[in-house]
């Protein structure tokens, strides 16, 4: 185990090495970054759009936008709340923060595998609310089931 002022240098000449990485990155960009290609990348890049402004308004008035993107920043929400705050709320459960990593680990393994099967069953069915249904009921479910089984003893 590194002593606390070791692990803060190393922790510090880390963050260094990926500032001087991502500085190195936008300096390549800016340099080699034109302001539009030689050829629009697809046709639709040459369509004509709708002004921004009146876009947002008509989605300031459209019901159904309103209630996804609200059901979705809840989820998000919940989501983050749950990951920001996952050791403190397992500690008086005798979870140790390295098992509180593993559940970390899993519900991100377990969102990935969501992830790609939705994604797969989307492309295939277009069913869009179905399928933001089902994953809103499955995170319910899921949040309960961790509620009620963090007491058992195993």
């Amino acid at each position: 185990k590194l002593p606390p002022e070791k692990g803060k240098m190393e922790i510090l000449d880390a963050m260094f090495y990926v500032a001087c990485i991502c500085t190195l990155a936008i300096i390549a960009s800016l340099i080699t970054f034109r302001e539009a290609p030689p050829t629009p990348p697809s046709p639709s890049a040459e369509a004509q759009r709708e002004p921004i402004y009146s876009g947002i308004k008509k989605l300031a008035r459209n019901k159904n936008f309103l209630l996804f993107s609200t059901s979705l920043a809840g989820l998000l929400l919940v989501i983050h709340l749950l990951a920001s705050s996952l050791e403190a709320m397992l500690s008086p459960f005798n979870i140790t923060s390295t098992e509180s990593g593993y559940v970390g680990v899993a519900f991100i393994t377990i969102g990935l595998f969501g992830a790609a099967t939705f994604s797969y069953f989307l492309s295939k069915t277009k069913k869009y609310k179905f399928a933001f249904m089902i994953l809103m009921w499955g995170t319910l479910g899921t949040l309960l089931a961790l509620i009620f089984t963090l007491d058992l003893e195993v």
